[in-house]
């Protein structure tokens, strides 16, 4: 896998493929050993047995392990031992879920600036686990994941994947980042092959009106059990397979990560696929975390942190209200991270799903604040997508805000679009974003990915507040 120094990537880029596959396998021999230990059966067992309490139960057990955390950062991470003194607080002040907005919110600048300071003095770094990730603004963060949040994290996984049928060593396709297939490769296959669990990891960069054929094909011959995988690849995959009748691959699942899922991506990939689309939040900084059932509620996992919706004021939002995702993760006892900011954007529910889990309920994250586009009034508007959930000859758009006032609309077109597809796409905008904008169309064959392969639906170079 293409992963490693500039020496490991050259190497594996200019081996055969076959000795890729290989490459492929090794890693994934090597990453099996890492994700599913000791910790991770545990864990996964506690899962399936607490996902059934009642909801007391687990504010109980989520108040108990919000104690500890706070006592152990307040004992070992210097950033949160000067942050107490400096408020006048002490861990015995914070007994419950109630309490925490006693503690200032933690954004990602100072995160980004003083990461040192909130790694514990009590835990060994050369045991845990490192992640870097850009973020939206392109500037790096470096988190470091204890073994056993490590572990965790991937026992949710399979938690979420029990909840489609999906048993352990069944085959399953990803479509995401994974740089398994050199950027410069012209021809066919976009995939590897990941034997040590039976998996199929396609290639998201390399997605095009030319390659989708083939990409069909593999999955049809595949057959896999679920696919995983970013909802704008999987979509134009299964758009692809709209027109063609091609309805062979009958997979449990979709699970779709990484990017906010439209509406109009689920129908397609649902229709297309016959089965439910399960939706997953999370994030590499492990504070928070949700979940689509198969009722299709969205479940905030209380055993893994504490998710609060608040307002631009930091203030607990009434239900049905949007307000910012702040998250508080459980198990990461290298690099504890208290009230973050996590950028995202939810709204809070409080009815209970039929599928009789005692967890609280969101609805389906909204997307992050850069989501928005800001109207010349100063409005903040979020999920346009709902203007292409009309039939239009489209098949797929991104809409980058240059200004304030102006708006570019990329659009790849589908067979038949005409003047009037566009009329529809701007009075369907001036809906919603007012008659102070002004919209540029850039017509494209194809809309270019970020270097990890995800999809930004909106990108803006407008300051945000």
């Amino acid at each position: 896998m293409a992963y490693g120094t500039k020496l490991t990537r050259w190497i594996y880029e200019h081996s055969p493929i076959l000795l890729q596959d290989f490459a492929t396998t090794c890693y994934g021999w090597r990453e099996k050993q890492k994700r599913y230990g000791h910790y991770f059966r545990k864990y996964f067992n506690f899962l399936q047995e607490c996902q059934w309490d009642e909801e007391q139960k687990l504010r109980d057990v989520q108040n108990e392990k919000l104690r500890k955390l706070v006592e152990y950062s307040y004992e070992n991470v210097p950033y949160y031992r000067s942050l107490f003194d400096k408020e006048g607080l002490k861990p015995c002040q914070i007994e419950t879920v109630d309490d925490l907005p006693k503690i200032p919110i933690l954004d990602k600048d100072t995160l980004r600036k003083r990461w040192k300071e909130l790694l514990s003095r009590n835990y060994p770094l050369n045991k845990a686990v490192i992640y870097h990730t850009s973020g939206t603004t392109g500037k790096p963060l470096k988190i470091y994941i204890s073994k056993n949040c490590f572990e965790r994290e991937y026992a949710y996984r399979w938690m979420h994947y029990s909840w489609a049928g999906m048993q352990f060593g069944e085959r399953f396709a990803t479509v995401a980042g994974h740089p398994v297939v050199p950027i410069d490769q012209k021809k066919p296959p976009y995939w590897r092959y990941n034997k040590a669990e039976n998996q199929l990891i396609f290639s998201s960069q390399h997605i095009s009106q030319d390659t989708l054929p083939h990409y069909a094909e593999a999955l049809r011959r595949f057959q896999p059990a679920i696919v995983y995988g970013y909802p704008s690849s999987i979509y134009l995959i299964a758009r692809y397979l709209v027109p063609r009748g091609l309805s062979d691959v009958r997979p449990k699942a979709v699970f779709t990560v990484s990017e906010t899922l439209m509406d109009f991506q689920r129908m397609v990939i649902e229709k297309v696929f016959g089965c439910k689309v399960f939706n997953w939040y999370g994030m590499t900084e492990m504070v928070a975390h949700a979940t689509q059932c198969e009722q299709g509620a969205m479940h905030i996992q209380p055993m893994y942190g504490v998710m609060e919706i608040v307002s631009e004021m930091g203030d607990k939002v009434q239900e049905g209200i949007e307000g910012h995702i702040i998250g508080t993760g459980f198990d990461n006892w290298v690099m504890p991270l208290i009230r973050y900011n996590s950028g995202d954007v939810a709204v809070p529910i409080s009815k209970k799903c039929s599928c009789g889990r005692g967890y609280p309920l969101i609805e389906n994250v909204l997307g992050r604040t850069d989501d928005y586009v800001i109207t010349p009034e100063g409005r903040y508007v979020g999920r346009l997508d709902h203007i292409f959930k009309q039939k239009m000859h489209v098949v797929e758009t991104q809409l980058i805000q240059e200004e304030l006032n102006i708006l570019r609309v990329r659009v790849v077109k589908d067979k038949g679009y005409s003047d009037e597809d566009t009329r529809r796409i701007i009075q369907g905008l001036q809906e919603r974003l007012g008659n102070a904008m002004r919209y540029e169309f850039e017509y494209m064959d194809q809309i270019p990915r970020e270097r990890s392969g995800k999809f930004k639906f909106v990108v803006s170079k407008v300051a945000r507040l």
